[in-house]
């Protein structure tokens, strides 16, 4: 027997448990029986699922059945408990008093001034978010999910919860962080939804509730509560969807629940009671649905990969756990429900819901899915796991294929599919035979006949309403019956046409070319466009390069070389897709075609896309903006003004795009011939171009005096110096805020405003700017507590206390902001200045700006001046001591090169092993590795110690340092250091010395003797440098004689540790004399030898004549 372990005392506990929690989740409320206690009513099934777990830890599910006869009634009889039949007049008439008891408790008038401790308490049963969960659960259940879905909450634990800018607390509420960042503005933006659900709801326009963003259930729970009855006393999506299938009404993923409630209302007979109807419907709905989670559980167990173990666990209750975990991020939908008749229609949902247009609605459920495994979660609803159980288990219908043909004389289809506006497709024929799930060719049929897209079937056909696309029909009888579609590859820019597809077998019997819009395709026809398209039947690049002559390619091949020569395009970048499917040779910026060579076009050899319209059959690009156009042409010889135009579009596309969709399918044989001489030299039809090889991470090492610092400032200095003129004015204001506090970007931006909202504050172009270079993920927060803090005194409605200097900030009562403007002007006048030049923005050639730091590495430098560190935050006027987390130097040029992709960037660092490299650089140690840079193909990101933030290091920022190899007081590099920088040798070069000449020599002498010695005394590393000398003049002794004492004696005596007869070796009798053996007495000892005494040398203090001297070390006599 199920329950012989449940006692009294279970029963009891379940009681409670009941009275505390409500129905558990896949209960609904009683239909037939009630259990009674204490003069009360329960719901007999969700007592017993409660105190079955209290007896034996069951998990509480709805796997059992109630009524007569059945284990739950038996065990509540055998413990004591009366069970009574419902009666139905009774029951239900018990429902619409409960409901008129709602509204005399929660008047909308008292909805309007109603506290936030009215609406949500745990010390009450009074409160509105009671009354909606549990007082009216026998109205329709929302139990289960979240507390989040009431908005703001006043919660028992906190400790469990992580906090950031999508759920906040204050310690005694939570919310959610878009509502608000205090609790006071949190509610009154839930308030105000309420009301605007209950006054849609009572005036019967409840197709405003879809778009009110609340709890899912919780939102049509109160509209039914508000309403006349408009509504169905079911919550949840999947319920609604299985309640339309059984009722005959079609819908799609689309369908919003407006119109769900009321096709399903308007079916009710006006002679049954309304609850009497609904509770058919729902149980139709329970009845009718099979809970798939312990047996998928198993198959997941017995199925998944090992990578997944970590996540999932090893036990069949610990995957249950995820899985409930995943369902409980989807309030109107369980996953794991599943209706056997409708088995398309869940996988439909499934991968609806998971696609990325929809996810992104999902926030909570993307944090999810990327902590746990980076994807995980997702992966497990796919196409590998529960979409392939579901199909073993269940009646699943493979998807059919079919060609969707659209005339140009009817319907501008083209036009659809480039606005991206084809959302549905008309049904003509086969109306009983297309489904969800259908794999579908988009044919235009005319003079540039091809196949301008793949998509699949994402609902059964439907009588449809007027659509957004309606003005493209350009004949009157369109047919209603519609499908709706999601265009899977748009082949809008690069269509397949029919002469193409005449060249591949498996495409010639296509249903082409014949009246009609649905025929019937094969699988077979289907895969082989779709591996055109993919890449997946592309042939070799020398093969392709064969179909050419020359002359075209060298066309071709020119201007390309051009392109990358002018916007300093390398190998690897992301934006770009080198590609050669179906015999075209085209460069690709993200996913538009920019320059390609075509081996049969009516239109032309050649595509080219320009920023506007250059020749009169140029055609504009739709879809997404900006919106460029493209020209065939059968030679690439373009004017100066339309060269201007190319240019200015493809820095467009440049600019406009991170990563291309297409990059994963380059032909790298194209793209290395493209960057490789070497390897382009087997292809004997291209033309050569010289390869620059970029490299980022450079250290110049030498021994002192070579130059190193000089080269940086004269080489790299320069090239990483661009005039304002090469900047955007998003950038140029970037640059200007980099170095404001909050407080002075807020005062700049509302000098500029006026009076205004924080909303609107921070969508201001200064206030953006400044964001753009922030760790904090949530601006809204620093916008309230900065403008607080720096609050005039007489401000009645701000209650901080301890407030800053200067204060600038005034807030009203309404909540909006504005500054004092003369204090402003008196107290910050450079703020207005800087708005000035922001406004009045002309770039200037003469204008420099420099896209570089310079840094000198020592002992004391550290993590947190070069990345991010705790500092103390030092604000005029704030006599109280904080601390903030402040980003180092690098980490600010990073921000800046990432702001800034289409210009180069570099850090400077002099000497730069004096510092302890490894700890300077942390985990930047693997960031700055060419391969692991921003948008290259290991692009790698890590989490900041500090700000908890995911950093990455930008493929436009150069670190170049330098390294003294003679130093003995360093830090040594290490090999991981070593392995991730070009080592660039800068040695002495004594011919710069040539022309410096003095009595009997030049410095070029001077200079390889003295090196020459001390190469054989000690090694290359420790050679002198040509700068010592570089900046004297010819016969200039006494500058001769200052370098020599100041610079080049000092250095032997550190190199030969003061020792003279090594640097009399170097340096001659000119500079070292010779002492003789010194005289010493020593006592004597028996057992002790007296030293043999060496000859000595000293350094002449003063040389008389350096000429002499200097001739003395090359061996000249001067006698």
């Amino acid at each position: 027997m199920m329950f012989d372990k449940v006692t009294k005392d279970h029963i009891i506990q379940g009681i409670k448990d009941f009275e505390v929690k409500g129905l558990p989740k896949g209960f609904g409320p009683s239909s037939t029986y009630d259990l009674i206690f204490e003069g009360k009513t329960y719901p007999p099934k969700a007592v017993m699922a409660y105190a079955n777990y209290h007896a034996i830890g069951r998990k509480i599910e709805n796997y059992f059945k109630g009524g007569e006869d059945t284990d739950c009634f038996k065990a509540l009889e055998r413990n004591g408990y009366q069970l009574v039949k419902k009666s139905g007049k009774d029951m239900y008439d018990k429902l619409y008093k409960l409901k008129e008891e709602f509204l005399k408790e929660w008047p909308i008038e008292r909805i309007k001034t109603m506290t936030l401790e009215e609406y949500t308490n745990l010390d009450k049963e009074t409160s509105f978010c009671y009354w909606l969960e549990a007082t009216t659960t026998d109205l329709g259940s929302i139990w289960g999910g979240s507390a989040y879905k009431f908005g703001i909450f006043k919660r028992k634990d906190l400790e469990s919860e992580n906090y950031n800018d999508k759920r906040m607390s204050d310690g005694e509420y939570a919310w959610y962080g878009k509502y608000g960042n205090t609790k006071e503005q949190a509610y009154d933006t839930v308030r105000s939804l309420i009301v605007s659900i209950a006054k849609a709801s009572k005036s019967d326009t409840i197709e405003a509730i879809d778009k009110v963003d609340l709890g899912h259930a919780y939102k049509w729970k109160i509209a039914f509560l508000y309403g006349d009855f408009n509504c169905l006393n079911a919550f949840k999506l999947d319920a609604l969807r299985v309640i339309a299938s059984n009722l005959g009404i079609d819908y799609n993923n689309k369908t919003p629940d407006s119109k769900f409630h009321k096709e399903i209302l308007k079916l009710k007979p006006v002679d049954n009671d309304y609850f009497t109807w609904s509770h058919k419907l729902w149980k139709q709905y329970e009845t009718g649905l099979i809970d798939v989670r312990k047996d998928f559980a198993k198959w997941l167990n017995s199925n998944t990969y090992e990578s997944y173990r970590a996540y999932l666990g090893n036990t069949n209750k610990s995957i249950e756990t995820r899985l409930d975990e995943i369902n409980d991020f989807f309030d109107d939908v369980d996953f794991f429900l599943v209706d056997p008749s409708n088995i398309n229609g869940l996988v439909s949902t499934i991968l609806f819901l998971m696609s990325k247009k929809e996810r992104v609605k999902n926030p909570d459920f993307i944090e999810y899915d990327s902590k746990n495994s980076n994807g995980i979660p997702k992966a497990i609803l796919g196409k590998n796991n529960y979409i392939k159980f579901l199909k073993e288990n269940f009646d699943y219908k493979g998807p059919e294929y079919w060609l969707f043909q659209g005339s140009p004389d009817r319907y501008d289809l083209e036009k659809a599919i480039g606005e991206e506006l084809l959302e549905t497709f008309t049904v003509s024929s086969h109306r009983s035979s297309i489904k969800t799930g259908d794999k579908v060719i988009i044919w235009i049929s005319g003079k540039n006949a091809g196949c301008y897209g793949l998509a699949e079937v994402r609902s059964n056909p439907y009588e449809s309403p007027t659509e957004k696309d309606d003005e493209l029909w350009k004949v009157e009888n369109k047919n209603n019956l519609v499908v709706d579609i999601q265009l899977t590859h748009n082949l809008y820019a690069t269509p397949i046409l029919k002469e193409e597809i005449d060249d591949f077998p498996e495409l010639r019997n296509l249903n082409v070319g014949i009246s009609g819009t649905n025929f019937r395709a094969t699988k077979e026809q289907f895969e082989k466009l779709l591996s055109l398209v993919e890449g997946e039947d592309s042939i070799s690049f020398e093969e392709v390069l064969s179909k050419y002559n020359e002359a075209d390619l060298k066309a071709y091949f020119t201007f390309l070389f051009e392109i990358l020569d002018k916007f300093k395009i390398e190998k690897g970048d992301n934006r770009l897709h080198y590609s050669t499917k179906r015999n075209r040779i085209s460069f690709i910026i993200g996913q538009r075609y920019s320059w390609a060579l075509i081996r049969s076009n009516k239109k032309g050899k050649y595509w080219v896309l320009s920023k506007d319209r250059i020749r009169p059959d140029s055609i504009k690009f739709e879809g997404n903006l900006p919106h460029p156009y493209y020209t065939y042409t059968q030679k690439p010889d373009f004017s100066p003004n339309e060269l201007k135009s190319i240019y200015d579009g493809f820095d467009q596309e440049l600019t406009r795009t991170a990563k291309s969709g297409f990059r994963k399918h380059t032909d790298l044989a194209f793209e290395e011939a493209v960057f490789d001489n070497a390897f382009r030299a087997k292809y004997g039809k291209l033309i050569t171009m010289v390869n620059q090889n970029k490299v980022l991470n450079t250290i110049l090492y030498g021994p002192p005096g070579t130059g190193k610092t000089y080269k940086l400032r004269e080489k790299y200095f320069k090239r990483f110096t661009i005039s304002e003129s090469s900047i955007s004015k998003e950038q140029f204001i970037i640059n200007q805020v980099a170095d404001l506090t909050w407080w002075q970007t807020f005062a700049i931006a509302l000098y500029d405003l006026g009076k205004t909202s924080v909303n609107e504050l921070l969508e201001h172009e200064i206030v953006k700017a400044k964001t753009s270079l922030s760790n904090a993920k949530n601006i809204r927060p620093i916008a309230w507590s900065r403008m607080q803090a720096h609050t005039v005194p007489e401000c009645p409605n701000v209650n901080v206390v301890d407030r800053s200097e200067p204060s600038l900030f005034y807030k009203e009562a309404d909540s909006e902001w504005y500054v004092v403007k003369d204090k402003v002007e008196s107290l910050y006048p450079e703020g207005i200045k800087l708005l000035e030049e922001i406004r009045d923005f002309k770039p200037n050639e003469d204008t420099v700006i420099k896209n570089y730091e310079f840094v000198t590495f020592h002992q004391s430098f550290g993590y947190e001046d070069f990345v991010e560190g705790i500092k103390p935050k030092l604000e005029e006027g704030n006599s109280t001591l904080e601390y903030e987390i402040k980003d180092g130097i690098f980490k600010k040029l990073c921000q800046r090169a990432i702001q800034d992709p289409h210009n180069d960037y570099a850090i400077f660092i002099d000497e730069i092993n004096r510092g302890n490299v490894s700890a300077i650089f942390g985990e930047l140690i693997t960031l700055i590795e060419d391969d692991k840079r921003i948008g290259q193909p290991q692009e790698l990101k890590l989490k900041l110690p500090y700000s908890k933030t995911e950093f990455g290091v930008p493929s436009n920022l150069y670190i170049i340092g330098t390294m003294n190899t003679a130093d003995r007081s360093v830090e040594a590099l290490d090999t991981a250091l070593r392995r991730r920088f070009v080592f660039e040798e800068v040695m002495p070069d004594p011919t710069l010395l040539s022309t410096i000449t003095f009595d009997g020599f030049n410095l070029d002498q001077v200079l390889t003797t003295i090196n020459d010695r001390i190469e054989a005394l000690l090694d290359r590393d420790h050679t002198i440098g040509h700068s010592y000398f570089i900046k004297l003049n010819s016969g200039d002794t006494e500058g001769l004689s200052n370098v020599f004492k100041n610079n080049i004696v000092p250095l032997l005596q550190e190199y030969f540790y003061n020792d003279y007869e090594k640097i009399a070796l170097v340096l001659g009798s000119g500079f070292v004399e010779e002492k003789g053996a010194k005289r010493v007495y020593f006592p004597k000892y028996n057992n002790i030898a007296v030293p043999d005494l060496e000859q000595s040398f000293e350094l002449i203090t003063n040389i008389d004549d350096i000429e002499e001297a200097v001739g003395l070390l090359l061996g000249i006599s001067y006698e």
